[in-house]
């Protein structure tokens, strides 16, 4: 009887311990939880490796600035404040060389940028060059635009000045973009530029122009006389919605290896005359809606195209006028023929 009042009293020392134990590890454990919550930085075993460890220490040390209560980031980060208390703190990476900021707050907007190792070669602000510095601050409200380009091998510039709506006029006559590969969507949205200067642009190793120029609705003036085109394969969308542009002249476009011309002059409703005779469509499959919309098109010149890879063509003339010259060859003609978009009556001739 003793043996068993024994074992049952260290039984029991056991479970108070273990129960003790478990509720001092849950106190413990709600007050880390709270803390981690309470700082919304929280992360998993498995986020943490000998692989990722400094990728996990820089969000947290991200996160760690967006809650500060000063308004200066740790440095390879960039700031920006709308005037109040709130701001942001982005990471820049080291080989990131061009940044779009979009500004748009209700008061004194201002933006610091603290380099890795230099500032930036050219900074633009609303599309004007300024001498790059440390900070900028914008004494209006309202929507505001920075870019920044270093000096260090840009290939990429899709969307660079995609939305920036208020732009009027910008200076690239600085901008390197010699190895430049990708320009879709660049200018995309740029709906107050009335003129665009492109002249010192290289463009040799650029394949993609898609949607380049769309949307920008108010472009009367566009010369693209120093393009070089040998390598683009997707002109998709390129003018779309250049409403304003009354002519446009592509005769050095070298358009031998572009796949897909879809929408490319698609609501350019102010352009009379279109001169593509030089255009070689051999390997395009796409020219949907392509000419769509440009309602005051009277003559179109497609001397040279080759329809023959185009397995889709839908709407390629849909809202063209009534009484418009297409000059083409017998197959393009009659491939055009086959347009269920095309209502308006139409010559196509040789």
């Amino acid at each position: 009887m003793k043996r068993i009042k024994k074992y049952i009293n260290e039984s029991s020392k056991f479970v108070l311990a273990f129960i003790f134990g478990a509720i001092m590890f849950s106190v413990v454990g709600v007050k880390a939880a709270s803390i981690l919550a309470a700082s919304e930085v929280a992360y998993s075993s498995s986020r943490i490796s000998s692989t990722n460890v400094q990728g996990a220490i820089d969000e947290l040390y991200a996160k760690a600035d967006e809650k500060a209560t000063t308004k200066l980031c740790k440095k390879g980060y960039y700031t920006i404040s709308d005037g109040s208390s709130n701001y942001t703190c982005t990471k820049l990476e080291d080989n990131q060389n061009a940044i779009t900021l979009k500004l748009n707050g209700s008061g004194k907007q201002s933006f610091l940028y603290q380099s890795f190792s230099a500032l930036p070669s050219y900074v633009y602000v609303d599309g004007t060059s300024i001498t790059p510095a440390t900070s900028y601050t914008f004494n209006s409200a309202g929507e505001h635009t920075v870019v920044m380009v270093w000096n260090s091998p840009v290939t990429n510039m899709s969307s660079m000045f995609s939305g920036c709506r208020n732009l009027t006029s910008i200076d690239l006559s600085n901008f390197n973009t010699s190895i430049v590969i990708k320009m879709s969507g660049m200018f995309s949205g740029c709906r107050s530029l009335t003129r665009l200067d492109l002249s010192t642009f290289d463009t040799n190793k650029v394949t993609t122009m898609s949607s380049m120029f769309n949307d920008c609705r108010n472009l009367i003036s566009l010369d693209l006389s120093d393009f070089n085109t040998n390598r683009v394969v997707d002109m998709s969308g390129m003018f779309s919605g250049c409403s304003n542009l009354t002519s446009i002249d592509l005769s050095n476009f070298n358009t031998s290896i572009v796949t897909n011309m879809s929408y490319m002059f698609y609501g350019c409703s102010n352009l009379t005359s279109l001169d593509l005779s030089i255009f070689n469509t051999s390997r395009v499959n796409s020219m949907v809606s392509m000419f769509s919309d440009c309602s005051n098109l009277t003559s179109l010149d497609l001397s040279d195209f080759d329809m023959s890879s185009v397995t889709s063509m839908v709407n390629m003339f849909n809202n063209i006028p009534n009484g418009i010259i297409i000059k083409s060859n017998t197959s393009t003609c009659n491939k055009i023929a086959s347009d269920s978009g095309i209502t308006a009556s139409y010559t196509c001739t040789q």
